[in-house]
């Protein structure tokens, strides 16, 4: 009742809501659709949850080992070196990333960087329609 805004109507009203929506729910047609909306409405929720959850995964390479100063910033916003890729990689702001590496002059050494594609078990299924 909180989540749709019912819980503010007068009690009249929200009975009157209610008894409406068991008389439309008793139709095949009106279940369908109720349960339509339902899983629409439900599967925004856990899309919204999950994306204000965490910051999406980014990665940054350097062709070498970058000064401590950089080092101790990338371990503080987030990332942690990948060596199978050869690369910083976690789940952290991207531009607060590449402000990092800039305020150490890095920038010009960056191989490579940007957001790390879901793998298909990260990737949420599409809402019903």
């Amino acid at each position: 009742m909180q989540q749709v805004g019912l819980h503010e109507l007068p009690q009249e009203p929200r009975l009157g809501g209610l008894l409406l929506l068991k008389r439309i729910l008793e139709k095949p047609e009106g279940w369908a659709m109720a349960e339509k909306l339902g899983r629409r409405a439900i599967a925004e929720q856990a899309a919204r949850k999950k994306k204000a959850e965490r910051p999406p995964e980014v990665f940054i390479a350097f062709p070498e080992p970058p000064p401590e100063t950089l080092l101790k910033r990338l371990k503080e916003i987030g990332l942690r070196f990948n060596r199978r890729n050869m690369e910083w990689r976690g789940p952290a702001d991207y531009d607060l990333m590449v402000r990092a590496v800039v305020a150490v002059g890095w920038d010009r050494y960056v191989l490579r960087s940007g957001y790390v594609q879901a793998s298909r078990q990260d990737v949420d299924p599409p809402p019903p329609t």
